[in-house]
Protein backbone atom coordinates (compact mmCIF):
# COMPACT_ATOMS: atom_id res chain seq x y z
CA UNK A 1 0.00 0.00 0.00
CA UNK A 2 1.36 3.26 -0.88
CA UNK A 3 1.62 6.78 1.72
CA UNK A 4 -1.41 7.93 0.21
CA UNK A 5 -3.66 4.67 0.52
CA UNK A 6 -2.12 4.33 4.02
CA UNK A 7 -2.69 8.05 4.84
CA UNK A 8 -6.39 6.73 3.29
CA UNK A 9 -6.80 4.27 6.00
CA UNK A 10 -5.89 6.24 9.01
CA UNK A 11 -7.93 8.72 8.20
CA UNK A 12 -11.04 6.52 7.68
CA UNK A 13 -10.21 4.11 10.81
CA UNK A 14 -10.58 8.15 12.94
CA UNK A 15 -14.71 7.89 11.76
CA UNK A 16 -16.80 7.63 14.53
CA UNK A 17 -19.02 6.49 11.82
CA UNK A 18 -16.47 3.35 11.07
CA UNK A 19 -15.22 3.19 14.55
CA UNK A 20 -16.74 -0.97 15.01
CA UNK A 21 -16.43 -1.65 11.32
CA UNK A 22 -13.28 -3.88 10.55
CA UNK A 23 -9.70 -2.71 9.27
CA UNK A 24 -10.36 -4.68 5.87
CA UNK A 25 -13.84 -2.71 5.55
CA UNK A 26 -11.95 0.34 5.82
CA UNK A 27 -9.57 -0.61 3.35
CA UNK A 28 -11.94 -2.00 0.77
CA UNK A 29 -13.63 1.77 1.18
CA UNK A 30 -10.17 3.58 1.29
CA UNK A 31 -9.92 1.33 -2.44
CA UNK A 32 -13.12 3.11 -3.97
CA UNK A 33 -12.27 7.06 -2.60
CA UNK A 34 -10.47 9.32 -4.77
CA UNK A 35 -8.48 12.27 -3.56
CA UNK A 36 -8.53 15.52 -5.20
CA UNK A 37 -7.53 19.09 -3.71
CA UNK A 38 -10.25 22.30 -3.39
CA UNK A 39 -9.09 25.82 -3.47
CA UNK A 40 -10.35 28.36 -0.93
CA UNK A 41 -14.13 29.43 -1.31
CA UNK A 42 -14.62 26.43 -3.55
CA UNK A 43 -18.01 25.16 -3.50
CA UNK A 44 -18.02 21.10 -2.50
CA UNK A 45 -21.46 20.76 -1.87
CA UNK A 46 -24.82 22.83 -2.70
CA UNK A 47 -28.02 22.32 -0.70
CA UNK A 48 -30.94 21.04 -3.36
CA UNK A 49 -28.52 19.43 -5.86
CA UNK A 50 -28.45 15.88 -6.63
CA UNK A 51 -26.27 13.93 -3.63
CA UNK A 52 -23.93 12.28 -5.75
CA UNK A 53 -20.57 12.03 -3.58
CA UNK A 54 -19.36 11.57 -0.35
CA UNK A 55 -16.15 13.12 1.22
CA UNK A 56 -14.15 12.56 4.01
CA UNK A 57 -11.55 16.14 4.97
CA UNK A 58 -7.89 15.18 4.35
CA UNK A 59 -6.92 18.52 5.07
CA UNK A 60 -8.47 22.45 5.28
CA UNK A 61 -11.11 23.49 6.55
CA UNK A 62 -14.86 24.02 5.36
CA UNK A 63 -18.20 25.60 6.35
CA UNK A 64 -21.52 23.44 6.55
CA UNK A 65 -24.09 26.07 6.03
CA UNK A 66 -28.06 25.03 6.01
CA UNK A 67 -31.28 26.80 4.18
CA UNK A 68 -32.68 27.81 8.15
CA UNK A 69 -29.19 30.11 8.26
CA UNK A 70 -27.06 27.58 10.88
CA UNK A 71 -24.49 25.83 10.58
CA UNK A 72 -21.02 24.56 11.99
CA UNK A 73 -17.73 24.35 10.57
CA UNK A 74 -15.28 21.16 10.05
CA UNK A 75 -11.55 21.41 10.58
CA UNK A 76 -8.50 19.32 9.56
CA UNK A 77 -9.23 15.46 8.69
CA UNK A 78 -11.83 12.71 9.39
CA UNK A 79 -14.89 15.06 8.51
CA UNK A 80 -17.74 13.79 6.71
CA UNK A 81 -19.13 16.19 3.86
CA UNK A 82 -22.24 15.08 1.59
CA UNK A 83 -23.81 12.04 3.56
CA UNK A 84 -26.81 12.34 1.77
CA UNK A 85 -24.39 10.20 -1.13
CA UNK A 86 -24.67 7.28 1.03
CA UNK A 87 -28.36 6.77 0.96
CA UNK A 88 -30.90 7.19 -1.63
CA UNK A 89 -31.91 10.32 -0.42
CA UNK A 90 -32.05 12.36 -3.29
CA UNK A 91 -30.58 15.90 -2.73
CA UNK A 92 -27.81 17.52 0.02
CA UNK A 93 -29.33 19.80 2.55
CA UNK A 94 -26.33 22.05 3.38
CA UNK A 95 -24.16 23.80 1.64
CA UNK A 96 -20.38 22.83 1.65
CA UNK A 97 -17.64 25.07 1.09
CA UNK A 98 -14.05 25.15 1.29
CA UNK A 99 -12.91 28.38 3.66
CA UNK A 100 -8.72 27.21 2.92
CA UNK A 101 -7.35 24.87 0.22
CA UNK A 102 -7.52 21.40 1.08
CA UNK A 103 -7.48 18.21 -0.02
CA UNK A 104 -10.88 15.45 -0.25
CA UNK A 105 -11.63 11.76 -0.51
CA UNK A 106 -14.32 11.76 -2.60
CA UNK A 107 -16.38 8.44 -3.04
CA UNK A 108 -18.54 8.84 -6.66
CA UNK A 109 -21.83 7.37 -6.03
CA UNK A 110 -20.61 5.12 -9.70
CA UNK A 111 -17.67 3.60 -7.33
CA UNK A 112 -20.38 3.44 -4.39
CA UNK A 113 -22.76 1.24 -6.26
CA UNK A 114 -20.04 -0.85 -7.21
CA UNK A 115 -18.60 -1.02 -3.80
CA UNK A 116 -21.63 -2.07 -2.25
CA UNK A 117 -22.67 -4.73 -5.02
CA UNK A 118 -18.95 -6.14 -4.87
CA UNK A 119 -19.28 -6.30 -1.04
CA UNK A 120 -22.90 -7.02 0.33
CA UNK A 121 -21.98 -7.52 4.09
CA UNK A 122 -20.06 -4.06 4.16
CA UNK A 123 -23.01 -2.66 2.12
CA UNK A 124 -25.98 -3.77 5.21
CA UNK A 125 -23.59 -2.65 8.27
CA UNK A 126 -22.15 0.98 6.43
CA UNK A 127 -25.95 1.76 5.32
CA UNK A 128 -26.91 1.03 9.00
CA UNK A 129 -24.28 3.12 10.04
CA UNK A 130 -24.65 6.02 8.09
CA UNK A 131 -29.01 5.98 8.85
CA UNK A 132 -27.71 6.20 12.99
CA UNK A 133 -25.42 8.69 11.91
CA UNK A 134 -27.42 10.78 9.97
CA UNK A 135 -30.52 10.55 12.86
CA UNK A 136 -28.33 11.58 15.35
CA UNK A 137 -26.46 14.41 13.41
CA UNK A 138 -30.36 15.21 12.51
CA UNK A 139 -31.21 15.56 16.17
CA UNK A 140 -27.71 17.10 17.38
CA UNK A 141 -25.69 18.66 14.70
CA UNK A 142 -22.13 17.25 14.39
CA UNK A 143 -22.66 15.30 17.50
CA UNK A 144 -19.81 13.25 18.43
CA UNK A 145 -20.85 9.66 19.74
CA UNK A 146 -20.67 5.90 18.93
CA UNK A 147 -22.77 5.27 16.05
CA UNK A 148 -22.83 2.00 15.69
CA UNK A 149 -23.73 -0.76 19.00
CA UNK A 150 -22.67 -4.02 17.15
CA UNK A 151 -19.03 -5.00 16.73
CA UNK A 152 -18.48 -6.30 13.29
CA UNK A 153 -14.61 -6.32 13.36
CA UNK A 154 -14.95 -10.02 14.44
CA UNK A 155 -17.39 -10.82 11.35
CA UNK A 156 -14.91 -9.65 8.66
CA UNK A 157 -16.80 -6.81 7.94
Amino acid sequence: MHALSDTMVRILKTLPLLKRVSPESIEILAAYMQVFRVREGEEVIRWGRKAETLYITISGDYLMAFPDGSGFTLHGSGEVIGMNAMLNQGRYTARGLALTDGSLMALYRANRERMLEENPRFADRIQRSIQAYLNQRKAKRNSAGIFVDEDFSREGF
